[in-house]
């Protein structure tokens, strides 16, 4: 149901992000909260998509603002184009900590959660292009260079493993083929396909 992402999206995401964000802007890993920040603004700004008006200012302090306020989308958009800029911001200084394998989208390299950062923001100013929070000049410059992913070693994936205990494992995987009771059949033409097979057995 359409309930289901908000709820998750703000209770675990969101929440999980904003705790992120205070543990280590204490300890000055800074790449964690820049990280964390650009995660935020990628959410929030696919909640806008979405829905439209949603509560972000007063959004996931817990029993502080038990019933939080909906901004206006594109005061939302505002907003996380300011919080991409300090995200990347944070990015670029000395981290106490470095993300390494830790990090599961990138393996700690820096320089495309920057790119992937201006990505967000260019999503954030194509999606606003007909209101006056667009800025011409601003999208010229993200398209200037090699700012944005363009490659597919930029693509913006999970990185899953094959490990047991803690579990690393694609969640479908774990429910489709190691519980035996799976919930999908995945057509086997569909996988051939995406394989890069044109007939079946080739």
């Amino acid at each position: 149901s359409v309930s289901d992402p908000w709820e998750q999206l703000y209770t675990i995401a969101l929440t999980d992000l904003r705790r992120i964000i205070e543990v280590d802007t204490e300890d000055e890993a800074w790449n964690f909260v820049g990280v964390a920040q650009m995660l935020t603004a990628f959410v929030m700004g696919t909640l806008v998509d979405v829905w439209g008006d949603v509560p972000y200012r007063e959004a996931n302090l817990g029993s502080l603002k038990p019933y939080p306020v909906f901004d206006p989308g594109s005061q939302v958009y505002a907003d996380l184009l300011k919080l991409v800029d300090e995200a990347q911001a944070n990015l670029a200084k000395v981290s106490n900590v470095r993300m390494g394998n830790s990090d599961l989208y990138f393996a700690g390299d820096v320089a495309k959660w920057q790119r992937f950062g201006n990505t967000v923001k260019l999503r954030l100013y194509n999606q606003a292009r007909l209101t006056p929070i667009y800025d011409d000049a601003a999208v010229k410059a993200l398209l200037t260079g090699n700012k944005v992913m363009g490659a597919a070693t930029d693509d913006f994936e999970m990185l899953y493993g094959n490990v047991v205990s803690p579990d690393t494992r694609h969640p479908t995987f774990i429910d489709e083929y190691t519980q035996n009771s799976p919930a999908y059949n995945i057509s086997p033409y569909f996988y051939q396909i995406m394989q890069g097979k044109s007939q079946l057995n080739t």
